[in-house]
């Protein structure tokens, strides 16, 4: 079986001549749109292909029905927390999480200082440690299985 020219290639010794990409450039796949988003789409459209209405409500319910049952099973009230009544929450949420992983930090809470050089505006204007640490606290993708929900 025929190997890609780009993978032919990564398997060549360092050094050795490869095949001429431009004239191969048609056995490289290439990408191509996979949305139908017109042209002047905002970047949060974007961000709803990946992270669908649907699919953020799921994570909410999830979420809430996790907390829930951590709560019931360990007997205790977590006075802080506040069931996630808006989709709003796990999209900000998910935006701080995409943020943290751009512009790294030591110290999560960093993002939050109030330090010029260490806290990071965008996320400070989006939401509060402590409504961000509940929800990641609680987070769950998933349903649970058996009596969690």
């Amino acid at each position: 079986m025929a190997q890609e020219p780009v993978l032919a290639m990564l398997h060549q010794p360092y050094g050795a001549k490869c095949n001429n990409l431009i004239q191969d450039n048609h056995k490289i796949p290439t990408s191509r749109s996979v949305h139908d988003l017109p042209v002047g789409s905002s970047p949060f459209d974007y961000f709803k292909l990946l992270f669908s209405t649907s699919r953020c409500e799921t994570i909410m319910i999830n979420t809430n029905k996790y907390a829930e049952y951590v709560q019931k099973e360990k007997n205790v009230t977590d006075a802080k927390w506040k069931p996630i009544e808006h989709i709003s929450d796990i999209w900000n949420f998910i935006a701080i999480i995409l943020i943290m992983s751009i512009a790294k930090s030591p110290k999560m809470k960093n993002y939050w200082s109030t330090y010029p050089i260490l806290g990071d505006e965008m996320v400070k204007n989006t939401m509060t440690w402590d409504g961000f640490m509940k929800i990641l606290k609680y987070f769950h993708l998933s349903v649970r299985d058996g009596k969690g929900g």
